[in-house]
């Protein structure tokens, strides 16, 4: 315990003293860029939307990391909030800035997906077996693989028949590699005494699959992490914690994000087929060898707070959705100089406490997830708000209902639909 305390320490003094430590990955957070640098969103941009009212007050901080997890699993994911905006759907079009496609999601609670048009027509919909959708993923082929949250992984053709199951602790996020290898996010249910002398820990691992759904290989990221450089920024419980043998509340790393990296990263650390994830109890995105066990980068605390989705663009950079702890923002940056190229960082109105994501659109837009409150944005490279989107599904206590992700997709890669259409 006093080497873990050492090394904790010798982690921190890395932080503050910009390299030392956990170096170029953890460094100390960069000045900031000037607004040219970074373009955030315009004043009036922020009048789009009406303020709205979190089911759930804030409260401060804790400076302690472990006592910043145990608050982070008490909070659980709020299903939405009260919002003072009485219409729904598309709010704003601007259809010559927006970038057309059809925007496929799901919402909090529902079991099923839809895929709509740019003014919030329907153009598919799926529906499951009843358990809700806690993520889905939208194939070229009309198929959906959808967690079913601690339950399983499922796999639906384009008229929601199911074609296969895997059962496991599944949560968060899937990721589909170029061959059809199918990457998923589940839990564990352990004891470590490593990181706690009794008390039972809900670890990570990565499991993989064939695309018919046959179990290939999981991956421990709990040991992973344990194994690494970066071991001393797994949170320290207190004693006292996890007491109860028939609770799972200590929740280390909370991954909840995967994705496959493809080819051709300059970067030999971002080689194909490692993972990128990111867990929000330890504030870090990380690339992992699922080979090797390695993880040979990281970026962490100084620079994220309780980020969700950070995705490699074609341009090798990140785009990541970096929730903090008052306000949120999205951030492109260089995964090797840390350097920012590009954040929208509304100065009050844009926050996502819990979920959050973002997509690099083709004529340059980003496609925000504000997840929380069931809002879907499109902003320019200049912040300007082109189209918004107000989930029209509502929860029993009137809340508009979170919605996990949006992502927007060009008509002709979706073949299904004009195959639907031609079929008699």
């Amino acid at each position: 315990m006093i080497s873990r305390l050492l090394a904790r320490s010798a982690v921190v003094r890395g932080i503050a003293l910009a390299g030392v430590g956990l170096g170029v990955a953890c460094g100390s957070e960069p000045a900031s860029p000037s607004a040219d640098a970074i373009p955030t969103a315009r004043p009036q941009a922020q009048e789009i939307l009406p303020a709205t009212a979190p089911k759930e007050a804030d409260s401060d901080e804790p400076q302690d990391k472990a006592a910043d997890v145990k608050r982070l699993e008490t909070l659980g994911y709020i299903s939405g909030v009260v919002d003072t905006e009485t219409r729904s759907g598309v709010l704003l079009h601007d259809d010559t800035r927006a970038h057309p496609g059809l925007n496929f999601y799901n919402s909090r609670y529902d079991s099923g997906a839809q895929l709509i048009d740019m003014t919030g027509k329907v153009v598919h919909r799926w529906t499951g077996s009843g358990a809700a959708w806690q993520h889905a993923e939208l194939l070229p082929t009309g198929e959906v693989l959808a967690l079913e949250k601690d339950k399983r992984v499922v796999r639906v053709d384009r008229e929601s028949n199911e074609l296969w199951s895997y059962e496991a602790l599944v949560h968060h996020d899937l990721s589909v590699g170029d061959d059809g290898r199918i990457y998923v996010l589940s839990r564990t249910k352990t004891l470590d005494r490593d990181l706690h002398p009794h008390g039972r820990l809900r670890g990570d691992e990565v499991i993989v699959l064939s695309p018919d759904g046959k179990l290939l290989s999981r991956v421990d990221v709990v040991a992973a992490m344990q194994r690494s450089p970066y071991e001393a920024l797994l949170p320290l419980f207190d004693r006292r914690d996890g007491k109860k043998q028939d609770t799972w509340l200590l929740d280390p790393l909370h991954t909840n994000h995967i994705e496959v990296i493809g080819p051709g990263h300059p970067d030999p650390r971002f080689a194909a087929d490692r993972v990128l994830l990111s867990m929000r109890n330890i504030d870090s995105v990380l690339v992992l060898d699922l080979v090797t066990g390695e993880i040979p980068w990281l970026i962490g605390p100084s620079f994220l707070k309780y980020q969700h989705h950070p995705v490699l663009l074609d341009s090798h950079r990140i785009l990541v959705f970096d929730n903090g702890r008052k306000r949120s923002r999205v951030v492109e940056f260089d995964p090797v100089t840390r350097e920012i190229h590009w954040a929208y960082a509304p100065k009050k109105g844009f926050f996502s406490r819990t979920r959050g994501s973002n997509q690099r659109l083709a004529n340059g837009n980003t496609l925000i997830t504000e997840s929380d409150k069931g809002y879907v944005l499109e902003v320019t490279p200049s912040g300007e708000r082109v189209w918004v989107f107000a989930n029209p599904t509502f929860g029993d206590e009137g809340e508009r209902s979170a919605i996990w992700r949006m992502t927007r997709f060009d008509p002709a890669a979706l073949g299904f639909l004009t195959e639907a259409a031609t079929t008699p």
